[in-house]
């Protein structure tokens, strides 16, 4: 779930601000390749995934598909089920890998594209039944049911499909992936974000809450169970029931296409206020997706990263973290230390910075309305000639205006960023 994390309980002032400032220099994100691989966490015995291949390495390659999946890599995913059925072309549940690899997870919708994609597999997965097992049969039969027809509309296969998936842990109690699958598909067709704020969410979230806790019950490393029960508590009520499985993430050791689930891991971190944690996970995660061929999470890795970092209460650790992870344009790396700066309130230090540039004149403009020259902040602000109403721009209006001494301007333009940032969660 791609989304920022706060604090809780306890207000962070210019936070809003600095990861405004942020949000805008991490577009222009640019990353160094390097780092060798790790080996593979699926040839470790981490992932199993019960099969008929009879090739050692046909086996190897659906596994290390399925953990791929699992980290939301459909992509490279895809790749290792292709190489399965190279090894093996009978085996038809290589087939039903790419199908699952093609289709949606909670951060990637169905395209019609991939929908093409994965209903060219399934063609072939159907046509090699005979060769299956019945449990493979099974799980074909189910992503059938996904790719049954055309692309849209979507609603009558994808409920299909979790019936059949439903049916499927039924019929396989003990089958873990099994079950994670169908999780997923239940967390996909009900939004993160108001599971836990509907009757129907939270019937949704109990079934979760089952069959996430019976899979860690019998297999505690399993990376989808774990995966899914940090997803499950993004916005319940409490999070610490996540917290046990972020420190199962954050300890495997994945090769770079998989980061994404040591980035998890910071997730709950942050959820439960545990930064030093996040940003440790966060840098691993960043430092594994340089070494990846596909870095579709390299921003957000940081995003979460700096969230911690502005979070925590650690100048020093902010300011390592941006000095260490950023591994972008170098003119970005200097804003964003600034904004670490305002964050921690190191007035002094900003002040007797001159740059020029954008980041560096609003930091000046906080620190001279914290130290009480309302005045200077106020010309300087002037001289910026902001005419847009964004969430950053009413939030530095808003501390000007106390520092000059116009209270009821303040609240008004606090209250109006408020509103403004109704939409993130804070």
């Amino acid at each position: 779930m791609l989304h920022l994390y706060g604090a809780r309980g306890r207000p962070v002032p210019l936070l809003i601000l600095s990861l405004s400032l942020i949000l805008g220099l991490l577009a222009a994100l640019h990353l160094a390749q390097g780092g060798a691989a790790r080996p593979p966490a699926a040839e470790q015995g981490l992932l199993h995934f019960q099969s008929s291949a009879s090739r050692a390495s046909a086996q190897r390659e659906l596994n290390r598909g399925l953990l791929l999946y699992y980290a939301y890599n459909g992509p490279q995913a895809a790749e290792y089920f292709q190489r399965a059925a190279d090894e093996q072309p009978r085996l038809a549940i290589a087939y039903w890998g790419i199908a699952l690899a093609s289709g949606p997870d909670i951060n990637t919708p169905f395209s019609r594209e991939s929908f093409m994609r994965g209903a060219k597999a399934m063609r072939t997965a159907v046509s090699l039944e005979r060769y299956a097992s019945p449990r493979e049969r099974a799980y074909i039969d189910a992503m059938a049911a996904r790719y049954h027809g055309n692309f849209e509309p979507r609603d009558a296969p994808e409920s299909a499909y979790r019936a059949a998936m439903a049916k499927l842990v039924a019929s396989y109690p003990g089958d873990d992936d099994a079950s994670m699958l169908y999780a997923e598909a239940v967390l996909e067709h009900n939004s993160v974000a108001q599971i836990w704020h509907s009757q129907e969410g939270l019937r949704a979230a109990a079934l979760l809450d089952r069959l996430i806790g019976n899979v860690l019950s019998r297999y505690p490393e399993h990376p989808m169970a774990n995966h899914l029960n940090i997803h499950l508590h993004d916005y319940a009520p409490h999070h610490s029931k996540a917290l046990q499985s972020g420190d199962r993430l954050a300890a495997l050791d994945v090769e770079p296409a998989a980061e994404h689930l040591i980035h998890m891991a910071a997730h709950a971190y942050n959820e439960n206020g545990d930064y030093a944690k996040s940003l440790a996970a966060s840098a691993r995660a960043i430092a594994l997706a340089n070494a990846a061929a596909d870095r579709r999470y390299l921003f957000h890795d940081f995003e979460v990263g700096m969230s911690a970092a502005m979070n925590g209460a650690s100048y020093q650790n902010a300011a390592d973290f941006v000095a260490r992870s950023y591994t972008g344009q170098p003119a970005g790396k200097a804003p964003l230390l600034m904004a670490v700066k305002t964050r921690f309130y190191r007035w002094d230090d900003i002040l007797a910075n001159h740059d020029d540039d954008g980041p560096s004149r609003v930091a000046r403009i906080e620190a001279l309305a914290a130290k009480g020259d309302g005045r200077a902040a106020a010309s300087r602000l002037k001289a910026l000639r902001l005419t847009d109403s964004s969430l950053s721009t009413l939030l530095l209006r808003s501390r000007v205006a106390i520092a000059t001494g116009r209270g009821d301007d303040s609240v008004r333009l606090a209250q109006e960023a408020v509103t403004k940032g109704g939409g993130h969660k804070a």
